[in-house]
């Protein structure tokens, strides 16, 4: 067995005995706090999430139109005079996944894979890594969507 395990048992959910299995890295914390924040919605603020551009990604539901998605990436950009320059590189990531779900109604499940494998290459230096972490932080807000 691989111990520890960690299981999440999600209010509502129809029987205690199907939790769900947490498969991530159990010595990143973060990446713990953004499996519990992609199955249950929560924000933490976890680097690289911004709570209003959070919120507007939590709006959308699985199957939205591109014509939604569109008004939602023109909603993000409104916003982004708000954010602080330190954000600003976040908050136009967000800005790129809206817009390339409008596309690609698959984006964020692809990004998500291609982004783990970044942050799991031993060849990508610590800084990348946490930048590609950031990138996953922030997709975690668009859960409903993967």
């Amino acid at each position: 067995s691989d111990w520890p395990f960690f299981k999440l048992l999600k209010k509502g959910q129809p029987s205690r005995d199907t939790p769900v299995d947490y498969k991530g890295d159990k010595k990143k914390a973060d990446a713990m706090v953004a499996w519990v924040a992609t199955e249950t919605g929560a924000f933490f603020g976890l680097k690289g999430q911004i709570k209003e551009f959070d919120t507007l990604a939590r709006k959308l539901a699985k199957g939205a139109a591109a014509s939604a998605l569109k008004t939602t990436a023109a909603d993000a950009r409104k916003l982004l005079a708000s954010v602080s320059e330190s954000d600003k590189p976040h908050a136009e990531y967000y800005i790129k996944v809206f817009e390339k779900l409008a596309e690609k109604a698959d984006y964020v499940a692809a990004e998500s894979k291609r982004l783990k494998k970044m942050v799991e290459d031993k060849g990508v230096t610590k800084d990348k890594k946490d930048g590609f972490q950031a990138k996953l932080n922030a997709l975690a807000s668009f859960s409903a969507l993967a």
